[in-house]
């Protein structure tokens, strides 16, 4: 069940090309607008814009409490994005520091949309790969994935959860979550 408290869902997506998403009335390819700086498709994503972007493309209602700070260092532009995540509890993977500038790995990624995407009381089938240890929150995400179809395994016996998110895999990794979330 989706968090309607945090989020207004206006439509859904097919496609979404990872940057900022500018949406217009009805939703639908034709009426989405993409303002974007033009970024190899294997350069890494930050957390910041992983957060951001998917936070609009999942059109997210964002808090605006400018005494809550639940990061040290975060700037003014992100602040609503990161509160409103961390209440819902989709930063927990990042202890005390969310460290916006950092790179963001397959694993955090996932993580993060199993909670917006609020999927984080599913019960997928339990998945076993090197890098992923069992009984974890990374676990349970990656068998979100899985079995949601948002992203596939390495497939040499790990799923490559420490591997750096690249604008690629995020563009598709949306365009999966946004395509499954229509149906």
């Amino acid at each position: 069940m989706h968090s309607p408290a945090f989020r207004l869902r206006l439509g859904a997506l097919s496609r979404t090309v990872f940057s900022l998403v500018l949406i217009f009335g009805v939703v639908s390819p034709a009426s989405v607008a993409v303002t974007s700086v033009a970024r190899p498709d294997n350069s890494p994503v930050t957390r910041a814009e992983f957060l951001k972007t998917s936070m609009n493309a999942l059109r997210f209602e964002l808090m605006h409490d400018t005494k809550k700070k639940p990061f040290p260092h975060i700037p003014a532009s992100l602040l609503p994005y990161v509160q409103t995540a961390d209440a819902l509890g989709a930063l927990k993977p990042f202890g005390k520091t969310f460290g916006a500038a950092r790179t963001i790995t397959k694993g955090e990624a996932l993580q993060i949309l199993m909670v917006l995407d609020g999927k984080q009381n599913e019960k997928p089938k339990s998945v076993l790969f090197s890098d992923v240890q069992e009984g974890t929150t990374l676990q349970k995400a990656v068998g979100v994935a899985i079995e949601h179809k948002w992203m596939s395994p390495k497939g040499d016996g790990s799923f490559g959860v420490n591997t750096p998110l690249t604008v690629l895999e995020a563009e598709s990794l949306l365009s999966k979550l946004l395509k499954n979330d229509s149906t």
